[in-house]
């Protein structure tokens, strides 16, 4: 069974993701609390004044030992594929099992901010080529979000079924 399928159908919850806030110390209190609940995974995101999600995430995955943790989404906006594709591989190996890398488009005044002309399957490209030349010690799930600007939902959705691993 994958990591995804093994996360779908349970329990899970979300972490706001506002600017800078909630501080480090309230979310890891938080994630504790959750696990120590029963949640099975927990999620949050990335957006403009967000803290950065491989940092953010590296301090929640060590807080936590039984929790996956997910991003929904890392924004392609905030770094290269290649960049991204290196802070999951980090995570996974530190914390195999645990984390599952969603990706998206954000929201069109980001590019437009940026004056990047970004799309989802040039950038999940450019992650495939740095996997082939430097494997993942590790295997995480990587999840292409099926909403996003760029173009039609159906089309972002066969997409997330093609690339999804």
């Amino acid at each position: 069974m994958t990591l995804i399928e093994d996360t779908r159908g349970r329990l899970g919850a979300w972490l706001p993701s506002a600017p800078l806030a909630p501080p480090p110390h309230v979310e890891r209190a938080a994630t504790r609390r959750l696990a120590d609940a029963g949640y099975r995974s927990v999620w949050s995101g990335e957006g403009p004044g967000t803290r950065e999600v491989f940092a953010r995430f590296g301090d929640l995955l060590a807080t936590a030992g039984d929790v996956v943790l997910g991003t929904g989404i890392a924004n392609l906006w905030a770094r290269r594929g290649t960049t991204a594709y290196q802070g999951g591989a980090t995570l996974a190996q530190a914390h195999p099992g645990r984390f599952v890398l969603g990706i998206g488009a954000g929201h069109a005044f980001q590019a437009a901010k940026l004056g990047e002309d970004y799309r989802m399957r040039a950038y999940l490209s450019e992650m495939d080529a740095v996997a082939a030349e430097n494997p993942a010690p590790v295997p995480f799930p990587r999840v292409p979000a099926a909403r996003s600007f760029e173009s039609t939902v159906e089309t972002l959705l066969d997409l997330a079924v093609e690339v999804t691993r």
